[in-house]
């Protein structure tokens, strides 16, 4: 196995690969490295289930940590949030592949992946998740093995919306369901290969 990916970087944002190594770390179940701070409430609830899911995935498949959570650390080495892409470069019917899904199948010249990101409370309305999507989606781009960008937003998650708008891009191609049965818009954004 290679290296980790090197940090993604922006003005102020370093997005840093979370190597199995270190989402053990995180829950509490190693002693390995710790390249960042994270906050001592964290994991939450949520992101307890989270870590599980990414430590999975991470087992699975090295292309899964590459294109997987990234933790979102500042120039102090303090960990603001994550941000990754659910799994590696897919075909847009994959991409799809949720039986909620009702909306547009355009098709795409290259690879699709579906983008999430989390700003801790105390560090939101400072710019940085806006900062942290584009600087993932402009790094996807110079792969050049992704044709497109998918996000599902919650109904009601105006901030998360207002983060796509800013990236800028993304139109609304459908809805599906969360996993609570809640009801999501699916954005899409084109992207043209650099690579």
């Amino acid at each position: 196995m290679s290296g980790p990916s090197p940090p993604i970087l922006s003005e102020r944002l370093s997005l840093v690969v979370m190597t199995p190594d270190v989402l053990a770390a995180m829950s509490g179940e190693g002693d390995g490295p710790q390249p960042f701070a994270w906050p001592s409430w964290w994991p939450d609830e949520s992101d307890r289930d989270h870590l599980k899911l990414w430590r999975s995935r991470a087992a699975e498949a090295e292309l899964n940590i590459t294109w997987g959570p990234r933790a979102v650390v500042d120039t102090y080495g303090q960990m603001l949030g994550h941000v990754g892409f659910h799994l590696p470069p897919a075909t847009i019917e994959r991409g799809l592949d949720d039986p909620t899904f009702v909306g547009r199948r355009d098709p795409v010249v290259g690879g699709v992946v579906e983008v999430g990101y989390t700003i801790f409370p105390v560090y939101r309305h400072h710019g940085y998740a806006t900062e942290a999507v584009a600087a993932l989606i402009s790094w996807a781009q110079g792969t050049g093995e992704v044709g497109a960008v998918l996000a599902a937003v919650a109904t009601d998650n105006a901030d998360s919306l207002r983060v796509l708008q800013r990236v800028g891009g993304f139109i609304a191609v459908g809805t599906c369901r969360s996993e609570g049965g809640g009801l999501e818009v699916v954005y899409r954004r084109g992207i043209v290969s650099t690579g």
